[in-house]
């Protein structure tokens, strides 16, 4: 006997039995006899639909669980939600330059080994397209034509599903592009490091003067960089001069370290913060704890960046922060809060940072943000599927 023909077979008995005892109660109590039948017929009925639905219910979604797994046309799953084959071959012929069809894209040397590079840009494809929606913002087909066109000059020679494939290509950079702008966090401006420790260069460990060194190097970058921020605030100065200044300065410029120092200074934009330009300050996170306010400098002591796990409050301590506009020359002291103090690590350097504009979005690092939407959507890859 069937599932359902053994629930039902249950539920006729038990309410057979409970009738009975109605039947029994009426002979005693005959006032109550009609409503206690219904009250208790209406019950038995409820459970009776509640089971047979949740089993056909079960079976409904049995069935489809198993078929995201088994169906070889399936190569990944989102959220519940398939990426088929067909979708795959489509990217895959985009991805090699329009050579062949959406259906059957060419496959040649060069091909193998990026399957799963194709797979994974479908699947962050639809996380993105799942964010707009939210944020309900639409990218138009004409916006994704005109991109296509950018790039695949055969745009306007090829049929109506080679050019859906075209746009459903760049899509997904326009996509984050638009996410960029809308959802991320992010900082305009730049930095400039006044960099003193010198304890980890192997130039330097084995002076027996070490400890004095680092201290006398320290209030030099410091005293370095509250006039570097001086100059630029009273506009005598711009980014740049101050860049290949501090650069040829003899004690924190290049000649001053073995090896060299690789950048110091740097210009922040969007592009430039969805991954950390300088991870041995955690930079970006130090970036982050500032204001969004426009027009602004910054006295920063970064440290360096020694947490395994990082998180929002590791990086730099704020030292002061101006009450003005970019032309204000007071400096006012401020006791950094918890929010702004590292997890670990020693003093490295002293930077000014200039914000010059700013936004606080849900993204703080893009590709962690997607990384975690993998695990929330319960992403699953079949990318034996995909194997060419």
């Amino acid at each position: 006997m069937s599932y359902a023909g053994s629930v039902i077979l249950m539920l006729s008995i038990i309410f057979r039995g409970v009738m009975a005892e109605v039947y029994n109660e009426n002979q005693e109590k005959k006032a109550l006899n009609k409503k206690t039948v219904i009250l208790i017929a209406a019950a038995v009925l409820a459970v009776l639909v509640l089971a047979v639905g949740g089993f056909f219910g079960y079976r409904a979604y049995k069935k489809t669980k198993v078929a995201s797994v088994t169906d070889p046309n399936v190569v990944a799953t989102i959220n519940g939600e398939n990426i088929y084959l067909k979708d795959f071959k489509a990217r895959l012929f985009a991805a090699e330059g329009g050579i062949g069809t959406p259906v059957q894209p060419f496959i040649g040397k060069s091909t193998k080994g990026i399957e799963e590079s194709v797979l994974n840009d479908l699947v962050d494809l639809k996380i993105i397209d799942k964010q707009l929606a939210k944020d309900n913002i639409v990218i138009s087909d004409s916006e994704l034509a005109a991109e296509a066109k950018k790039i695949f000059k055969d745009y306007d020679q090829r049929d109506a599903i080679a050019q859906k494939a075209y746009r459903d290509y760049v899509s997904l950079q326009a996509g984050k592009n638009k996410l960029i702008t809308n959802d991320t966090s992010w900082k305009e401006g730049y930095v400039l490091f006044c960099l003193f420790n010198r304890s980890q260069m192997s130039d330097k460990i084995s002076q027996p003067n070490n400890a004095q060194m680092f201290a006398q190097d320290k209030d030099y970058a410091k005293d370095y960089c509250t006039k570097a921020e001086d100059r630029l605030k009273a506009g005598q100065s711009s980014f740049q001069d101050e860049l290949a200044k501090v650069t040829a300065d003899p004690r924190l410029g290049e000649s001053a370290w073995k090896p060299e120092v690789m950048s110091y200074g740097l210009e922040i934009n969007q592009d430039t913060l969805l991954h950390d330009p300088a991870p041995e300050y955690d930079l970006r996170n130090v970036l982050f704890s500032l204001s969004n306010d426009s027009n602004k400098f910054y006295l920063l002591t970064l440290k360096e960046h020694v947490s395994k796990t990082s998180t929002f409050n590791d990086g730099g301590v704020k030292l002061s922060e101006p009450t003005g506009n970019q032309n204000t020359t007071g400096r006012v002291s401020q006791k950094p809060n918890s929010s702004q103090q590292s997890q670990g690590g020693q003093d490295i350097s002293y930077a000014v940072a200039y914000v010059k504009d700013g936004h606080t979005g849900e993204i703080k690092d893009f590709n962690e943000w997607l990384k975690n939407k993998y695990q929330e959507y319960h992403v699953k890859l079949y990318i034996e599927r995909v194997r060419l």
